[in-house]
């Protein structure tokens, strides 16, 4: 379920663009709550055409589910009455949600968006939850003589704003198919429907929400930009070739930004390389305390991120510099990036490299080989290296390419006569 939770928050954060308007529901009819459980009664149009029937009214009722892995609540939306209609038409009932638990200086609540991870209860064109339900054509005077459930909501599959114990909004309108009101983000945009019921509900989220995902990404990236230029730094310069390696990675995170977000957020990028610059150059980049806070903020996929740069830098200039290569090696370690899988990286890089290997070798930085290995770990690594090497020699298809593999399987042959014999 959080993976499911996980892959939906990065996708709404593409289309939430205005999380902080005013709820413009406009509520005409009752609001009510209920909570004794039973059984949901499936809904169909009603065939009563009873003038006996009361104003049609809605509850909330929590309703515990035996499902296939672990037991979850659904709050159950349920209609009783007589359908809101002015006339015979198809009528259709809607579910939206919003986040009423921030309230502003004046103690006004502050409407935002909620996401839902499954997609059958999401908008059209959002990630934002929906739940809809179409009846067809219903008479005057039809309705429904007992609770009927209608529309439903699964809370552990919301994502809030932010953690912790939210207070829910639940909107539901009940609208003429043929003319439907436009819901986005869960804010009512436009259109009139037939009635409108509110229903509020608190629920624990325990992982970060869509607004903390996105403020983390963000200083995620700028920690990587940081880290990258004191990376550059490594040799005691940052050479042409690696700062365009920098701004070249900016370019691509700025390009999945809406148009109207990206002459801020290149503004951001460029203050903080100015900062990093200033703080290498003087010989007070922290380089250790940028990776420890990207290893508290930064996910799986921004640590490994800020390892491709980082070795995107040290190729950048044609040469693989000790220093350089011990500190990528550090920081792949203290990020707990997968160790195969930066090796594959670094692996990709190390093999473009032109004349930059040559004369003394620090094999352990350059093999990604811990000093604390004994002569066994030492000797089965070399042998994977040599392995990997060996396959890509025979692989590549360019000469230099492939004379570049082939000086590589000679520095680990090196490397075996110089640690393992």
């Amino acid at each position: 379920m959080e993976g499911i939770i996980a892959v939906a928050v990065i996708l709404a954060l593409l289309n939430i663009g205005f999380a902080f308007l005013r709820s413009q529901w406009r509520t005409s009819g009752s609001t009510s709550t209920g909570n004794k459980p039973r059984p949901p009664a499936q809904p169909t149009p009603g065939t009563k055409p009873s003038g006996l029937l009361p104003a049609m009214e809605t509850r909330l009722r929590a309703e515990e589910v035996n499902g296939k892995h672990h037991s979850y609540i659904v709050q159950r939306v349920e209609a009783k009455g007589r359908f809101p209609i002015p006339e015979a038409l198809k009528l259709g009932f809607t579910a939206s949600i919003l986040d009423v638990t921030e309230v502003d200086d004046d103690g006004e609540s502050r409407p935002m968006a909620v996401v839902s991870s499954l997609e059958d209860y999401q908008e059209s064109d959002t990630t934002c939850y929906e739940d809809r339900q179409e009846l067809g054509v219903v008479q005057l005077n039809q309705g429904w003589s007992s609770w009927t459930s209608v529309l439903s909501v699964i809370p552990e599959t919301l994502v809030p704003p932010r953690k912790g114990d939210r207070k829910y909004q639940l909107n539901v309108l009940a609208y003429d198919i043929d003319r439907q009101p436009t819901v986005r983000h869960g804010f009512l945009l436009d259109g009139e429907p037939l009635a409108t019921w509110t229903h509020e509900f608190v629920w624990k989220h325990e992982s970060d929400g869509w607004q903390e995902h996105s403020e983390k990404r963000r200083e995620s990236e700028e920690l990587i930009v940081r880290l990258a230029v004191a990376m550059g730094f490594a040799d005691g310069s940052l050479h042409d070739s690696e700062a365009a390696t920098i701004k070249q990675w900016i370019a691509r995170r700025l390009e999945l930004l809406r148009p109207e977000s990206r002459d801020n957020r290149k503004q951001e990028f460029n203050d903080v390389v100015k900062q990093a610059y200033a703080a290498a150059k003087a010989g007070k980049a922290n380089a250790g305390g940028i990776v420890d806070r990207l290893k508290e903020v930064g996910d799986a996929s921004a640590r490994m991120e800020a390892v491709e740069l980082c070795l995107d830098i040290l190729s950048a200039d044609g040469q693989a510099a000790d220093s350089e290569l011990k500190a990528v090696n550090a920081i792949a370690k203290r990020l707990d990036v997968d160790v195969e899988q930066f090796e594959q990286q670094k692996d990709k890089r190390l093999v473009v490299l032109s004349g930059g290997l040559d004369g003394e070798v620090d094999y352990y930085a350059l093999l990604n080989i811990d000093r604390k290995w004994g002569r066994d770990q030492i000797k089965a690594h070399l042998n994977r290296l040599y392995g990997r090497w060996n396959a890509r020699a025979e692989s590549l298809a360019d000469a230099d390419g492939r004379k570049q593999a082939e000086r590589m399987l000679e520095l680990i042959a090196s490397a075996r006569k110089e640690l393992v014999s």
